[in-house]
């Protein structure tokens, strides 16, 4: 309604975590719906996929989700949707359909996995895409403001992103 009304809007979407996959799932809802697409996505350490179809891709030493919380997480989460469906694994549902995307995660964090797996369906789906790895911070780090040297560099990255 807010690009109908604001027809000369850039709009965005950012989401942290489980909001990253809200995040995901509604760019992809929008832009399969609304003739104006997003002007862009930025997620951190986003749970992008429910349905746990990628393995992990390294080693996990995340200290504040531990591996096994995605199986908690998907009770919590899907209730009337099944796994794979697009709101509990937007991830399996991106081809060609996302507007530009920043992804920012740590390197060691749980969600590693779903954030390297979905930078890569941007590139192979010419998707303009920028994945921002961090090493000894935390899951969602991210959402400590300009508490750290990490969050005050993501934060200026993330606005020099949705400008360009």
């Amino acid at each position: 309604r807010f690009s109908i009304k604001h027809p000369n809007s850039n709009i965005s979407l950012i989401g942290t975590s489980a909001g990253g996959c809200i995040a995901l799932a509604l760019a992809l809802k929008i832009n399969k719906e609304n003739k104006k697409p997003l002007h862009s996505l930025v997620l951190y350490s986003p749970l992008t996929d429910l349905s746990e179809s990628y393995k992990n891709i390294n080693e996990i030493t995340d200290k504040v989700i531990p591996k096994t919380c995605k199986k908690g997480c998907r009770k919590v989460i899907l209730g009337k949707y099944k796994k794979k469906d697009m709101y509990a694994s937007p991830l399996l549902h991106v081809g060609n359909n996302l507007p530009k995307t920043l992804i920012a995660v740590d390197n060691n964090e749980t969600l590693f996995t779903d954030s390297y797996v979905l930078y890569n369906k941007c590139l192979e789906n010419n998707i303009t895409s920028k994945l921002i790895l961090y090493k000894n911070t935390y899951h969602a780090f991210q959402t400590l403001a300009n508490k750290t040297k990490e969050t005050n560099e993501l934060l200026e990255i993330t606005n020099e992103f949705i400008k360009g």
